[in-house]
């Protein structure tokens, strides 16, 4: 891979890959042209992407032909009418040619001196693989190595798939021992013996061998640092597990609120809400969908300080609620109460930290008021749109 943001990719970095005879690898890849027309050529197209995915991640650049040796000639490009629109059909080629999809694909037109174009691609390695090339009537596995693409055999394919469950076994027990550890009490500082709303937010990197996230990055962050402590809570600290952000505790010393940070990029976020009967109902308060969203958002900033890579899987639990309910419109009344002391809401995902929280969080969103009695959450307007009350 090129070492540096793909938006910062100039006609001179390409030029120091030649100079410095940057070889073809694993992760970088050169293709003197992009024909990508026939259902063929969009196979082949399809088939370097996803290996790339399947690996290590890396670049194809499309425009500077290599020699037999591997190493890169001087960039010619290719004559482009229209480049974005060229890449709008490849991203489109992309997203319905690959299951699962590949979230964060970025394909980038770099305009040369000489009028031509290079057409740069990078794949992030993915934490949702393996992932096949669906295009047509073509159902292929493709991993990558220094020599190039190369189709998975059977026993590579079942060890790719293990390695998949066994990331998604990682994550549900993750959650179920933090969960029980929750409702046992044993938190990083005490809360308030109320029904909780508990946010996790798992980067499906999070147990792979990688480095620990450096969480000093965000409290040096100068521009962020601060404001996101302030969103989260008033203190922080470093403690065994990482960095935790705290409320500030009442009298008896108990906390409402609290987030934890830890080192292999996982977020907890629990409220303990502060709940009084009314009219005889306990009630779940509607803007905790607020809440969510705007930790959730902080968080998402907090992840690309870190560097984290996506897919995040985010988590909503609920403790402690059995029987209360959630009231709309008196003239809409629906008395169903929760039945569930622990209501564990199935998984969502953050493909894109650009994505506005309220959308990937929605499906989340509608299972507890489900079950409370209503169809769907109704912070949303019947469009699907965000309207929150």
């Amino acid at each position: 891979m090129i070492p540096k943001p793909i938006d910062a990719i100039t006609e001179d970095v390409l030029k120091a890959l030649v100079s410095e005879k940057v070889l073809e690898r694993k992760t970088l890849e050169y293709k003197a042209v992009l024909v990508c027309s026939s259902d063929a050529d969009k196979k082949e197209f399809l088939a370097d992407v996803s290996s790339f995915a399947n690996a290590s991640g890396g670049d194809i650049v499309y425009g500077i032909a290599e020699d037999p040796q591997g190493l890169p000639m001087p960039a010619t490009g290719m004559p482009l009418d229209n480049p974005d629109k060229e890449v709008l059909r490849l991203n489109q080629i992309v997203m319905t040619g690959i299951q699962p999809r590949i979230p964060n694909v970025a394909i980038r037109p770099l305009l040369l001196s000489n009028g031509n174009c290079v057409i740069i691609v990078r794949v992030p390695r993915s934490w949702l693989s393996p992932h096949r090339v669906t295009f047509g009537k073509h159902n292929e596995f493709y991993c990558r190595t220094s020599n190039g693409k190369y189709p998975l055999d059977v026993t590579e394919l079942r060890s790719a798939f293990l390695q998949s469950e066994t990331a998604s076994e990682r994550i549900r027990s993750f959650r179920e021992q933090r969960i029980a550890s929750i409702v046992a009490g044993e938190t990083p500082v005490p809360l308030l013996n109320n029904p909780k709303l508990i946010l996790h937010l798992i980067p499906a990197s999070a147990f792979s061998d990688g480095p620990a996230c450096d969480l000093g990055r965000v409290e040096r962050d100068p521009v962020h640092g601060v404001r996101m402590y302030d969103e989260l809570g008033m203190s922080h600290r470093y403690n065994a597990d990482g960095m935790l952000v705290y409320s500030v505790p009442s009298e008896d010393k108990l906390h409402g609120s609290y987030a934890q940070f830890f080192r292999n990029g996982v977020v907890e976020w629990v409220k303990a809400w502060s709940i009084k009967p009314r009219d005889g109902h306990l009630y779940l308060p509607t803007g905790y969908e607020k809440l969510v969203v705007k930790t959730a958002g902080t968080c998402a900033r907090i992840f690309r300080t870190l560097e984290v890579a996506v897919p995040v899987i985010a988590l909503l639990t609920i403790t402690g609620a059995k029987g209360y309910i959630i009231f709309w419109d008196r003239l809409d009344f629906h008395n169903h109460t929760l039945d569930k002391d622990v209501l564990l809401v199935p998984d969502v995902m953050m493909e894109d930290l650009d994505v506005p929280p309220e959308e990937f969080m929605r499906p989340a969103f509608d299972i507890v008021w489900n079950g409370c009695g209503y169809a769907r959450s109704m912070n949303y307007d019947e469009n699907g749109d965000w309207n929150p009350q």
